[in-house]
């Protein structure tokens, strides 16, 4: 995959273990620092956002290249991609944890996983996220893969706080059904709150 710039901003895969540190750095600033996450005891020792998963995927980085130095990169935007073929390999999802995907899993097409995404705050107004999703868009072609997957938070617990918001994903987002995923257990509830009007 070819990097892409805009202005000082460089969108490209990780190369190197030192790059996947900073974007380990940046996730954990974003997630535990500002967001209020709890993290693991290994977390914050190392001031890290680290699991298993690190391991298998590919990491998608937004680089300053203003601020960075040659040997070490200014991360300010990250994803983390998985490909099915990878996960069957190895770890499985990360998705898995929370859903039932066996209707997704063992579908034909390449599927793709994306998480841990975040932006540092003085970027998230700068073209980064159009850069990240410009560099999903070439890994897609790449890969020739046809079925993004992931989970994204929503922020707090209160479900009649996130009720509109859980309503329209609902009413107008719902995958087909052939391969949709369904919550496990104790982490499903019912989407359809609002009605659609």
């Amino acid at each position: 995959m070819k990097p892409l710039q805009f202005n000082n901003l460089e969108v490209r895969l990780a190369k190197t273990e030192h790059e996947i540190d900073a974007a380990q750095a940046l996730r954990y600033r974003i997630f535990y620092e500002e967001m209020g996450a709890i993290p693991t005891t290994r977390c914050r020792a190392l001031k890290r956002d680290i699991d298993t998963y690190d391991n298998v995927c590919d990491h998608l980085l937004v680089i300053d290249l203003e601020k960075s130095k040659s040997d070490s990169p200014y991360v300010v935007g990250t994803y983390r991609l998985l490909r099915g073929n990878i996960a069957k390999a190895t770890t499985g999802f990360y998705t898995e944890n929370e859903f039932n995907l066996d209707h997704l899993i063992y579908a034909p097409e390449e599927i793709l996983e994306l998480g841990r995404s975040c932006i540092d705050g003085q970027y998230r107004r700068r073209g980064a996220m159009q850069l990240l999703w410009r560099g999903i868009s070439d890994y897609l072609s790449l890969y020739n893969i046809k079925i993004m997957l992931g989970y994204g938070s929503i922020h707090g617990t209160d479900i009649s706080e996130a009720e509109k918001v859980l309503s329209y994903l609902h009413h107008y987002h719902l995958a087909p059904k052939s391969i949709r995923p369904q919550a496990l257990g104790e982490h499903f509830i019912s989407m359809n709150i609002l009605k659609r009007s």
